[in-house]
């Protein structure tokens, strides 16, 4: 259990300092096409993996698209900003509940407490870049509230945090640093905040499914093999596009089409089970 959870976490270190490494090495108008090459191989997969389990008929495709379509039509009544903040904190939520799935992590009310205080903080900050609020003092005040019932709870209930729950804290210490480095640094657009959370999603993701396949070796080959060949696919289209060689590619690349699809890709991922137990005491 020990190395499980060495592992679990080095993961996630891992995804945040090379997203970090991005963010920092690159220049924006490099690191947006890479970021969104890497998200669309990502929500490529999602759909591949549906198809071939056969959770994507040609009939529910087609509502997929018309979904896409709809994201879009309200993604014209409402601002860019406004979108963006939807688009990401709707990321945000499917990331940290993802967190639960990927290890195998017991739905409780103590695990949905223990999301609340990266979701709080990550709400605040984004608000505050966009919207020029002032909401960090309100998140920490939720965050200390949450803090002392998830306390009183686990006292009370005799709960001891697992694995997960030391994930969820972890990313609540992301968030708090991520608001530290905007308030004595800065200079970070709004939309690195919401790509670079994205890319440790995907880098998550494809690390931790990596290792549930240890012991199908065949299956493990070719879900690598699929990573790569996704990667690179959209990698050329995104330059193919960001050089200007095919303009319609902006379907796909444009920020406000893309975090259209970020939103499809989060919409049609979700897995009703795992809210069956969201306030269950345990």
């Amino acid at each position: 259990m020990a190395l499980i959870f060495t592992s679990s976490m080095a993961i996630r270190v891992v995804s945040v300092v090379s997203a970090v490494a991005l963010v920092v090495l690159l220049p924006f108008n490099i690191a947006l096409p890479v970021f969104f090459a890497l998200g669309h191989a990502h929500f490529l997969l999602a759909f591949w993996y549906q198809r071939e389990a056969g959770k994507l008929p040609n009939t529910k495709a087609i509502l997929y698209l018309a979904l896409l379509v709809g994201i879009v039509y309200v993604s014209g009544m409402l601002s860019f900003t406004t979108f963006l903040y939807v688009v990401a904190l709707t990321f945000a939520f499917h990331m940290i509940r993802d967190e639960l799935y990927l290890t195998r992590g017991t739905t409780s009310l103590f695990s949905t407490l223990e999301t609340l205080p990266f979701l709080f903080l990550y709400a605040a900050l984004l608000a505050d870049i966009l919207f020029n609020t002032t909401l960090l003092i309100p998140a920490l005040i939720l965050t200390g509230v949450v803090a002392l019932a998830y306390g009183v709870l686990s006292i009370t209930r005799k709960h001891v945090p697992d694995r997960t729950s030391y994930i969820h804290f972890f990313w609540a210490i992301v968030a708090l640093l991520g608001y530290a480095f905007h308030l004595t640094v800065g200079g970070v657009s709004p939309g690195v905040w919401f790509l670079g959370l994205t890319v440790m999603h995907y880098l998550i993701w494809y690390a931790e499914y990596w290792n549930k396949l240890a012991a199908k070796p065949e299956k493990r080959l070719t879900y690598g093999w699929r990573v790569i060949i996704a990667n690179v696919l959209f990698g050329v289209l995104a330059i193919l596009w960001a050089t200007g060689a095919v303009p319609i590619l902006g379907v796909f690349f444009m920020p406000v089409m893309f975090y259209a699809w970020a939103l499809l890709h989060i919409l049609t991922s979700i897995r009703p089970a795992d809210y069956a137990n969201i306030f269950r005491l345990s």
